[in-house]
């Protein structure tokens, strides 16, 4: 099945730890997908949900090897794109 196959008709997604980390790392594996993915919650065509553990879990794990990309980079991807929201 194709991701476009696979979204048709969706129009939010909640996202677990793994992709999150995925898109972060630019996982080799992962990387072409869930960036397409992401994209599409960055462009408004599918909203994104996520829990602060979540979060918590990525900034952790991100923050404790001080990578200086990910805090000004895929940190204000969380916090700026309207169509991607962390349950509280």
């Amino acid at each position: 099945m194709k991701l476009d196959d696979a979204l048709q008709g969706v129009s939010s997604l909640a996202f677990d730890t793994a992709p999150i980390i995925y898109f972060v790392e630019a996982n080799p594996t992962y990387d072409k997908l869930v960036t397409n993915i992401f994209n599409r919650v960055a462009a408004g065509v599918v909203e994104g949900w996520t829990s602060v553990i979540s979060l918590s879990e990525v900034w952790c794990s991100r923050l404790s090897r001080e990578e200086k990309i990910f805090r000004s980079g895929i940190g204000s991807f969380f916090s700026t794109v309207p169509t991607f929201t962390h349950l509280r």
